[in-house]
């Protein structure tokens, strides 16, 4: 399974353990409401990366990359709600919201090499998410939404 060598599944897959976490520590009314919300969309995102990159075409999975940065998006507003009605998850909110911005970042800096190259095997797609991580974007959830 390729997916598993990039590091855009790696950190999405820490960033689904850290929200579990935090979810386990809200009140026990969230459950139902942020809590499932926020875990679905975090879940979404290494999901539809693994799903992908099981896919034919490198615009297929530059579709579910998209897809995933949307998930991405959706966590953010998700967190900022709970930082927002619950002030004690302030400094674990920020920590995550951090950790979303980057991954976004990382996301669409994947799609971009996806769609200027062509990426033929495993280790091309493992270099190209290694470049990609690397480089800075200019624009980020949090400035697309105007909060940055």
């Amino acid at each position: 399974m390729r997916f598993k060598k990039l590091r855009i599944y790696e950190h999405s897959m820490q960033l689904v353990k850290e929200v579990y976490e935090l979810s386990s520590n809200l009140p026990k009314e969230e459950i139902y409401n942020l809590c499932s919300q926020m875990t679905r969309a975090a879940i979404s995102i290494p999901s539809n990366i693994a799903e992908g990159s099981g896919k034919n075409s490198d615009a297929d999975f530059s579709r579910f990359i998209s897809i995933s940065h949307g998930s991405c998006c959706e966590l953010f507003c998700q967190i900022e709600i709970i930082k927002e009605l619950y002030p004690w998850t302030s400094a674990i909110c920020d920590g995550l919201l951090d950790k979303i911005d980057k991954l976004s970042q990382e996301l669409r800096n994947f799609r971009t090499m996806l769609k200027s190259k062509k990426i033929n095997n495993d280790k091309s797609i493992t270099n190209a998410a290694s470049v990609a991580s690397k480089r800075t974007a200019k624009l980020s959830c949090a400035s697309e939404a105007g909060i940055a």
